[in-house]
């Protein structure tokens, strides 16, 4: 996949880069309207046997954590005073749990998603052949190629979109059939609707080259630009207003989605991150503009993006190769920038971004929870490990859960970070 930016179009749309001063605090695209916010904070644990993937606070404060046991979807809630109410396992809720959302009445949207089913198909005609890989791994970035034998793999799964009462009981199921994989099922709230976003993977399929007059010369890609991210519109009772698909998505691997794709909505727009660009779609799903980052370097990654309200920020890393020293070098970034791809603050570390609000940001890494100010300084940090899921509560403190063993310990900070 090759993307040519006039250097002076790009120079251009960066003069004409102005912040927007229509910032909402309680803009998380994952509550339909915040009007209850509950001063508390506190840490409470309690056994079970959930493993937590996702958290949000409803409309009076509840927290809502959702997760899996064994093959079932489980929910627990806790009041927000920190007491236990309840977990349950969610009686024909399918798959995987994904993201959850909730809603005005606070019963809860939820995305969930099925393992694989990987279809292997040998084609005998063609074995022994030189075989370009998908994802390069020569230090030039030039094609690099193997002896192999030619085979398709398709990757196939599917995704649901799930709505649930306050009490935990199933309410109905939305089936969307996609190629996908592990958790990359994602739901955000937009407009009195949803965005339901899912990813469409290619597989193994050869492409067979051929000369001009038709002659096979044994040469097979296994394409890595081939992939699609599928995004639908669906309203509140699982109905279908609108659906878009965008091509020519960059993956590193063909039988999982890596890194996870993500998106962030923004006044209007759709900001969809995939490895190693930014799509910009309208609220209809029209896409009005996509941009590479770090397109120098086809090694680069973006592993995780958040954003709201006109701040979008990414985070990644790329390699090069020094000749000189025979090593890969190792480069790492933290970025914000808008949605025409202008870069306000450039920071020379990856995070692991999970969350953001009109002022602060959430780095979850795997020993420690730092939460950032908007201009990338420090607000707090916190030494937690087995940290699962954080986000930030409505007094700019984060609200998060953690594991040991079949403990849950669930804590809600204030803006300090203090929850005692």
């Amino acid at each position: 996949m090759k993307y040519i930016i006039p250097i002076l179009i790009l120079v251009l749309l960066c003069l004409g880069c102005k912040k927007k001063n229509d910032d909402n605090p309680n803009n998380s695209n994952e509550t339909q309207n915040n009007v209850f916010c509950s001063g508390s904070k506190f840490r409470t644990t309690f056994n079970d046997t959930i493993e937590p993937v996702s958290l949000i606070e409803d409309n009076n404060g509840n927290i809502i954590i959702i997760g899996n046991n064994q093959t079932n979807i489980k929910v627990a809630k806790i009041n927000n005073s920190g007491d236990f109410l309840w977990s349950k396992k969610v009686i024909n809720l399918p798959g995987k749990a994904g993201n959850i959302i909730a809603l005005n009445d606070n019963s809860l949207l939820i995305a969930s998603y099925e393992a694989n089913n990987n279809v292997t198909t040998s084609d005998n005609a063609f074995n022994n052949i030189y075989i370009q890989n998908g994802y390069n791994n020569s230090h030039n970035c030039n094609p690099s190629f193997e002896i192999g034998a030619s085979f398709t793999i398709d990757v196939k799964g599917k995704c649901y979109l799930s709505r649930i009462d306050t009490s935990g009981m199933l309410l109905w199921t939305k089936e969307i059939n996609e190629s996908y994989t592990w958790g990359n099922c994602l739901i955000k709230y937009f407009n009195n609707s949803i965005i339901f976003m899912s990813m469409a993977l290619e597989g193994k399929q050869p492409i067979y080259k051929y000369d001009t007059f038709g002659i096979f010369q044994d040469t097979a890609f296994y394409a890595a630009d081939k992939n699609k991210i599928k995004i639908y519109n669906i309203d509140l009772n699982g109905n279908t207003i609108w659906e878009s698909t965008i091509d020519s998505i960059f993956n590193t691997e063909y039988l999982e989605v890596s890194p996870k794709i993500d998106m962030a909505l923004i006044n209007d727009k759709i900001i969809v991150k995939s490895a190693k660009e930014i799509i910009v779609l309208n609220n209809l799903g029209f896409v009005q503009n996509r941009f590479l980052i770090n397109p120098s370097f086809c090694k680069n990654v973006i592993n995780s993006m958040v954003g709201v309200n006109n701040k979008i920020f990414i985070s990644g890393n790329y390699n090069t190769f020094n000749s000189a020293t025979s090593t890969i070098e190792n480069f790492y970034y933290t970025k914000r920038i808008n949605n025409l791809g202008c870069e306000i603050l450039h920071l020379n570390r990856e995070m692991n971004l999970v969350d953001i609000r009109d002022n602060i940001f959430i780095d979850m890494q795997n020993t420690r929870l730092d939460v950032h100010f908007i201009n990338g300084s420090i607000a707090f940090s916190l030494n937690e490990v087995n940290t699962k899921c954080a986000k930030i509560n409505c007094n700019e403190g984060i609200t998060y859960v953690k594991t040991s063993g079949n403990t849950l310990i669930v804590t809600r900070t204030d803006a300090n970070g203090s929850y005692n």
